[in-house]
């Protein structure tokens, strides 16, 4: 996935949102969607030679989940 055009906060509050909504979900798809897609946030932060904020408090089926 591109995810170029988000700015670092953007990037970190969605990942953080995936993550929540990964561990919150009780459907398997819905986990398994969000699972990938903290895969691909991770990703990029990397990319970006960025570390994962994980003082970010996450919103279920927030901005950037599944």
């Amino acid at each position: 996935m591109d995810f170029t055009y988000l700015s670092v906060v953007e990037l970190q509050q969605a990942r953080a949102n995936a993550y929540t909504t990964w561990n919150k979900a009780l459907g398997h798809t819905k986990a398994h969607s969000n699972a990938c897609l903290v895969k691909e946030y991770n990703t990029e932060i990397t990319r970006r030679k960025l570390v994962v904020d994980k003082s970010i408090k996450g919103i279920f089926n927030g901005k950037g989940t599944f």
